[in-house]
C-alpha cells in the first residue's frame, strides 16, 4: 500500500500521511514508560523514509527492517499543564474511535511539524494532532498466558 502525503512539506503548517500502517499506537491512553505521551509509528516505504529524512524528519529503522517515523504529543506542557489528548475517529471522520489500536492497523494521520533547536542541534520532530483509523486490527497485546488447570494438564513446548 502506497503511503501518501496530502501535501509537500511545510515547516509550521499541519500535513497528512495517508493511508499509512502503524506499529505500537498508544492513543486512547498514553504510553507512560518513559515521558508520558500519546504516539504512534508510522511504518513508511522507503522512497517517503528518504524524502522526509531530507528535510530533518527523524526516520529509523526498526527490529522488522520497517523505516518508522514516530508521532507523539506529549500529556503535559513544560509549565506541566494538562494537554487535551488526540482526537482519533473512526472510518466516517466523526465517531470517536475508542478501540486499542494494534500493529498492521491502517490510519490517516494529521501531523504539525516545526524545527526546534536542542542543545546546539536542529530537529524536526512530528506531533501528532489527530488521526483517523481506516483498517483497524484489534491490538491482542500481552502473552498467551495459561490454561485451566481444571480442565486438563498443560501440554510441554516442542522448541
Amino acid at each position: 500500500m502506497a503511503i501518501q502525503m496530502r501535501q509537500e512539506f511545510v515547516e509550521g503548517e499541519v500535513f497528512a500521511l495517508i493511508n499509512v500502517k502503524v506499529k505500537w499506537a498508544a492513543l486512547n491512553k498514553p504510553d507512560t514508560r518513559f515521558e508520558p505521551c500519546w504516539k504512534v509509528d508510522a511504518v513508511l516505504s522507503p522512497d517517503q523514509a528518504e524524502k522526509m529524512k531530507a528535510v530533518g524528519f527523524r526516520i529509523r529503522q526498526d527490529a522488522d527492517g520497517d523505516w518508522v517515523l514516530r508521532c507523539k504529543k506529549k500529556c503535559r506542557t513544560k509549565s506541566g499543564q494538562p494537554m487535551e489528548a488526540p482526537r482519533v475517529v473512526g472510518r466516517d471522520g466523526v465517531t470517536p474511535f475508542t478501540e486499542n489500536i494494534g500493529n498492521g492497523s491502517v490510519m490517516n494521520i494529521n501531523v504539525f511539524a516545526k524545527y526546534i533547536e536542542v542543545a546546539g542541534k536542529t530537529h524536526l520532530p512530528a506531533y501528532l494532532n489527530e488521526a483517523q483509523v481506516v483498517e483497524h486490527v484489534p491490538y491482542t497485546g500481552g502473552s498467551p498466558g495459561f490454561g485451566n488447570l481444571e480442565e486438563g494438564p498443560q501440554e510441554q513446548s516442542d522448541f
